[in-house]
């Protein structure tokens, strides 16, 4: 029998002043998260939210604390509500996170 995937969630708000129906609010973002963790049959093992936190670039204490639990063994990954969730960075630094994540055995799901 295969072992339950644990996972790490990102939520991210880059602004939250006035952004009316444009905002994902966390509260989105944590249902969605919720909703494809249970189609996978994962469970969610810690939540990192930033709130007004840019995600145009990926030197962020939530991705360096994901990637310190994957490298340790506490989660498998992370779980992102929308991949924008993870990063607007340029391709080349989500990259560069994303591969860190999966050289340390873990993923990431959106």
């Amino acid at each position: 029998m295969s072992r339950k995937l644990r996972l790490d969630a990102l939520v991210r708000v880059s602004k939250s002043d006035d952004r009316g129906a444009d905002l994902r609010s966390p509260d989105q973002q944590r249902a969605e998260i919720a909703h494809c963790a249970e189609r996978l049959g994962a469970t969610v093992v810690k939540e990192h939210v930033s709130i007004d936190v840019s995600g145009k670039t990926m030197d962020r204490a939530d991705v360096d604390a994901l990637i310190r639990r994957v490298r340790s063994g506490e989660t498998d990954g992370a779980i992102v509500a929308w991949l924008d969730r993870f990063s607007r960075a340029p391709v080349d630094q989500a990259l560069r996170v994303y591969n860190d994540i999966q050289a340390a055995g873990g993923q990431v799901i959106a």
